[in-house]
């Protein structure tokens, strides 16, 4: 099963990891979007995607099964990415990628508790979701390098659009392989989604906490994907670079997922969480410094931060939930994190943009960048003032058992 879960997580990251990373500079320096539309359009399919999870966390594992739901949400994907593909105004393009949002984001929620679903020990699932970022790598390169053909400006600059048509084609083969997964089998029968029980989970000290942190770290985080692509095109890195060059974070964050299980073993989900924050302030200091070399240095911390961070927070989740109540937990959690966090995050991203210009044209990213560093600094000492573990299901339940914190 280990297989399946690998090859699944491979697909549903491959889809995003087209887009996702160059979409700001796809829609700057080619659509020539104004910085703040920017913002507003990568901020559309958190909106939406809200709504989207909001939905699909009173049917998953309750009408439907996580299975079956994931297929549905990439066949409309798949359809509205090619819309998109298509579009190159402004009104169109934020409709579209709305709509998009709605059926997109929740299928990294749905992803997560199929994978829950079928480990015998929620420790694994580091092994299992580091193949979404090793998707990613191969997604960059093989992109960068051999379709976009570094050294033929003309010829890139033809096919960067493609990338959402690439995208489009990996949601329509998601949808063939999630018909073929098996059900979940760890569920009981008859158990729903019981919305007392989840209040009870989320009204908890170290969940509000939680909570709280994983969403201003994703608005501190969503500057990244707003700001990075075009960042490295303004201080000189050509187009065919920009995606192989990028998936260095994913490279980095392989590595950490590998041994992710191990690291909240030895340490605990506090120190693993406090390691996540550390790297993202690192990283954003060292964009901050406007240096070319040192920034593409400092990129592998961001799958540093990504693991430690979020990897991490998705599997404290599991580990105090209810076995009945995975499903609409993670599709709960995700509303922060995909969903008004990227939102918050986007729109946030485009105002500062906006406001830091340049005058001989571009963006200031050295204010930019220290903004996001002086917000990191402030979560780690969050993280370290409030925040205090609480002990979950045993290894023989499902989960992790801790006393730290």
């Amino acid at each position: 099963m280990y297989r399946t879960l690998a090859l699944m997580m491979l697909l549903q990251y491959a889809a995003p990891g087209f887009v996702i990373p160059t979409l700001s500079h796809y829609l700057k320096n080619f659509l020539i979007f104004e910085p703040k539309e920017v913002g507003w359009v990568m901020a559309m399919p958190a909106l939406f995607g809200i709504l989207g999870q909001l939905a699909l966390s009173r049917l998953v594992d309750r009408k439907i099964s996580a299975e079956r739901l994931l297929s549905l949400c990439h066949a409309m994907s798949g359809v509205l990415m090619f819309l998109l593909y298509t579009q190159h105004e402004f009104v169109p393009f934020l409709c579209i990628y709305a709509l998009y949002g709605f059926f997109f984001v929740p299928t990294f929620g749905l992803t997560n508790t199929i994978a829950f679903h079928h480990l015998n020990d929620a420790r694994d699932f580091g092994r299992v979701r580091m193949w979404g970022p090793v998707s990613w790598v191969v997604v960059g390169w093989a992109f960068g390098f051999l379709w976009l053909r570094a050294g033929d400006a003309e010829l890139t600059a033809a096919r960067v659009p493609q990338a959402l048509l690439f995208s489009a084609i990996t949601s329509v083969s998601i949808v063939v392989f999630a018909l073929g997964l098996p059900r979940n089998r760890r569920e009981t029968p008859g158990v729903v989604m019981a919305p007392r029980s989840l209040r009870t989970l989320f009204l908890r000290r170290d969940m509000r906490v939680l909570c709280v942190l994983a969403l201003l770290t994703t608005i501190t985080h969503q500057f990244y994907y707003y700001g990075m692509a075009p960042y490295l095109s303004q201080i000189g890195l050509p187009d065919a670079y920009m995606l192989p060059v990028l998936s260095l974070g994913q490279c980095g964050e392989v590595l950490v997922l590998a041994l992710l299980g191990k690291m909240i073993a030895r340490t605990g989900f506090t120190m693993a969480l406090t390691i996540g924050l550390a790297a993202q302030l690192f990283r954003f200091g060292a964009f901050a410094s406007g240096s070319l070399c040192l920034s593409v240095l400092a990129i592998p911390l961001h799958g540093l931060c990504y693991a430690c961070f979020f990897s991490v927070a998705y599997i404290y989740l599991d580990t105090h939930c209810e076995p009945g109540n995975r499903g609409g937990a993670q599709q709960l959690f995700n509303i922060l994190i995909v969903g008004l966090g990227n939102l918050l995050g986007s729109i946030l991203a485009g105002e500062v943009a906006s406001r830091l210009p340049l005058p001989e044209g571009g963006i200031d990213y050295g204010a930019f960048w220290w903004i996001t560093a002086g917000a990191s600094a402030a979560l780690l000492a969050m993280l370290a003032l409030l925040f205090r573990e609480e002990p979950g299901r045993s290894i023989e339940q499902g989960g992790y058992q801790s006393g730290r914190g």
